[in-house]
C-alpha cells in the first residue's frame, strides 16, 4: 500500500482513490484497539506484554530462529532473490522489500517456540510470486508483452517449487509430516484430558494449564494459565533467565498455587520421574530446555502437600502418587488413564469440595 501511494502519479483522482483505501485500510485496526481498550483495558494484546516485554534474549532467540526458517524454506527464498534479479523492476523491489520488512519484524519479536515457521508465511506469497514472475517473465523486452515461456524456465521453476515445497514440509500429497502427526495426537490427549475435566469437577472449579488450549475449551471450566498467555499479571513479569522459549519463559507459581486451583494439568506425564524432569527440562544442553517450567512446578512451594501427596522417591509411580488422575486406585480405564499417565498428569487438589478425588473420576459421558 505505501508503495501504491508512492507511486500515485496523476491523474489526481487515482491518488485520492488510494487514499480513501488507506483511510479505510488504518480505520480497521484502530477499531480493533479502541474495543481492546473498551473490553480489557488495554490497547496492546496480552501476548504482547508477555513476548514483546522483560526479555533482554528476545533480539538473539529471533534471529536464531529467522536463521533456522530461511534455512529450512531456502527454496522460496533462492527463488524470489533470483526473481527480483531476473525482473529489475520498481515492483519486484517492492515486494522483496515487503517480505524483508516482515521477516525483519520476525526476528524483533523474538520468533516462535512452535515449528514449521509460521510466523514466516505472510512473507512466502511474495516470494514465491517473485520466484515465479522471475523464472517467466524475467528478461523479457518488456513485462507487457512476455515472449514465450522457454523450455528451461519451466523445468526450472517446477524444479524450485518441488525443492521448496519437499523442504517446507507437507506441500506435496506424499509427503509425510511426523511432527504434525504427533501434534494431532497431542491435542486428542488434551481435548480427554477436558472432557476428563468436565466429568469430574464442579462448574465453578478452577483449572491451572500449561497447555490451554483444547483441555481448557472442553472443560467448560475457568481456566488459570500458568505461562500467562491468557493472564495479565504473569504477562507482564520478567522473563526467566536463559530461557529463549516466548511463551514458556514467563511463569510464577506463587502468584498461580496461591490461588489455589483446583486441578492442575502439567505439562509433563504423570510417569515423570524427578530424575526425567531434571534432565530434559533442567539442563541447559537439553533441547527442551526452554520448558523448564514443567519441571519447576514440582519443587514450588505450595504444589507438593496438597498436589503430591506423595515422597519425591514415588513421582513418576502413579500407583503411590494420590492425588494423580489414573494413580492409585484410579477406576479409570487405562485409555482415559493414559492421558494423565503419559501426557500431561492431571493432578487434584487434596479435599477441594469442587473436584472429586482422582480415585474416583469416571470416564466421561460423551455427547
Amino acid at each position: 500500500l505505501a508503495w501504491r501511494l508512492a507511486s500515485a502519479v496523476a491523474p489526481p483522482q487515482r491518488a485520492s482513490t488510494l487514499l480513501r483505501f488507506a483511510a479505510l485500510a488504518a480505520a480497521l485496526p484502530l477499531l480493533a484497539t479502541l474495543f481492546r481498550l473498551a473490553y480489557y483495558g488495554s490497547a496492546l494484546p496480552n501476548t504482547y506484554w508477555l513476548k514483546m516485554t522483560g526479555w533482554d534474549g528476545r533480539l538473539d532467540a529471533g534471529l536464531a530462529y529467522l536463521r533456522a526458517g530461511l534455512l529450512h524454506q531456502r527454496g522460496f527464498v533462492v527463488a524470489a532473490l533470483l526473481g527480483a534479479l531476473l525482473l529489475r523492476s520498481r515492483a519486484a523491489f517492492a515486494l522483496l522489500a515487503a517480505a524483508l520488512l516482515h521477516l525483519g519484524y520476525v526476528a524483533h519479536a523474538g520468533g516462535d517456540e512452535l515449528p514449521q515457521e509460521r510466523f514466516l508465511l505472510p512473507a512466502m506469497p511474495f516470494l514465491l510470486a517473485l520466484g515465479c514472475a522471475g523464472l517467466t517473465r524475467g528478461g523479457d523486452p518488456t513485462p507487457e508483452a512476455p515472449r514465450p515461456l522457454a523450455w528451461w524456465r519451466g523445468v526450472a521453476l517446477t524444479a524450485l517449487l518441488l525443492l521448496s515445497g519437499t523442504e517446507g514440509g507437507g506441500f506435496l500429497p506424499t509427503t509425510e509430516d511426523p511432527a504434525q502427526q504427533a501434534r494431532s495426537r497431542a491435542e486428542r490427549e488434551n481435548s480427554r484430558i477436558g472432557l476428563l475435566v468436565r466429568e469430574n469437577t464442579g462448574e465453578d472449579a478452577l483449572i491451572a494449564h500449561f497447555w490451554a488450549g483444547s483441555a481448557a475449551y472442553f472443560s467448560e471450566r475457568r481456566g488459570l494459565d500458568l505461562l500467562g498467555k491468557c493472564d495479565p499479571t504473569i504477562a507482564r513479569q520478567p522473563a526467566k533467565p536463559g530461557l529463549m522459549k516466548p511463551g514458556h519463559n514467563k511463569y510464577d507459581f506463587a502468584y498461580a498455587l496461591g490461588r489455589q486451583p483446583d486441578v492442575i494439568v502439567g505439562g509433563a506425564p504423570g510417569n515423570a520421574t524427578l530424575g526425567y524432569l531434571r534432565d530434559v527440562f533442567t539442563d541447559p544442553a537439553s533441547p527442551l530446555h526452554g520448558y523448564r517450567a514443567f519441571a519447576d512446578l514440582y519443587l514450588a512451594p505450595g504444589f507438593r502437600d496438597p498436589y503430591g501427596r506423595c515422597p519425591p522417591d514415588a513421582i513418576g509411580n502413579h500407583a503411590r502418587m494420590p492425588q494423580l488422575v489414573g494413580g492409585a486406585g484410579t477406576r479409570l480405564p487405562d485409555e482415559w488413564a493414559e492421558a494423565s499417565r503419559a501426557f500431561h498428569a492431571i493432578f487434584v487438589r487434596q479435599a477441594t469440595p469442587r473436584a472429586k478425588p482422582p480415585a474416583q473420576w469416571q470416564t466421561p459421558a460423551l455427547r
